[in-house]
């Protein structure tokens, strides 16, 4: 998928790449880095913010506080990778509220009980046939893909595999086929917000919000074009389906 994607981009936002301007490397100079100390302390931080990402298994300690931490650790006084006197120009919290916007309604959607109604109502819609055909794992697939467009990708990964043996029992398929049409679904990115990080990518790229969602609509189209089919192939090739 990620090959498709590429071919993807390269298609439909074609734009005729330009040399630089050559620049003289005594211009660029040294003021464009941060002090030796700076770059050390930065170095150290991330080094160990990563170390206890990958370790959070066994440690218990949540991402995201090691992130804060991290944070805190730039914006401390006498250490002042961020100052504080310039956080405000430096860090733009628009985005920051509006992804804090979309994963709190995300985990509204799952905590009142109001993305399971959703679901159960696709479900009565789908129609399946509890025999297990291909119709079904399709059908399953496109309903995770509704589920994303209306509780987010984060909402809808915590709410579809409680329900996997309910749209087993539904469906007739084995449960390891129902978590497949759920990733299949997961894979449909249609509009920006669905996915929080990419919202904060196109902010940090200034892509306009038309060109983000054209993107967007285009990796959807294409992933439900190819990755279903694939999938229902293999699904019938291991016999899970």
């Amino acid at each position: 998928m990620t090959a498709i994607l590429g071919i993807l981009i390269t298609v439909v936002f074609s734009d005729q790449i330009r040399k630089a301007p050559k620049q003289n490397s005594a211009s660029i100079g040294q003021s464009a880095l941060p002090p030796s100390k700076d770059r050390w302390v930065v170095g150290i931080v991330l080094g160990v913010s990563l170390l206890l990402w990958i370790t959070d298994v066994w440690h218990g300690i949540s991402p995201a506080w090691i992130a804060l931490a991290a944070a805190i650790i730039f914006m401390f006084p006498g250490i002042d990778i961020v100052p504080l006197n310039q956080f405000g120009q430096l860090v733009n919290l628009r985005p920051l509220l509006y992804v804090g916007g979309i994963l709190g309604f995300g985990a509204f959607i799952a905590a009142t009980g109001l993305g399971t109604w959703i679901a159960h109502y696709f479900i009565s819609l789908a129609g399946l046939t509890s025999h297990g055909e291909t119709r079904d794992m399709l059908a399953l697939s496109l309903l995770s893909g509704f589920v994303g467009l209306m509780a987010t990708h984060g909402g809808m990964a915590a709410l579809m595999p409680s329900l996997a043996r309910d749209l087993s029992a539904a469906s007739g398929l084995g449960v390891d086929a129902i978590i497949g049409s759920i990733v299949l679904g997961y894979s449909i990115l249609l509009l920006p917000y669905q996915v929080p990080p990419t919202v904060v990518g196109f902010h940090m790229a200034a892509t306009p919000h038309r060109i983000a969602t054209w993107s967007t609509l285009w990796i959807g189209a294409v992933t439900a074009l190819v990755s279903i089919p694939c999938q229902l192939l293999w699904q019938h090739f291991i016999g899970a389906s």
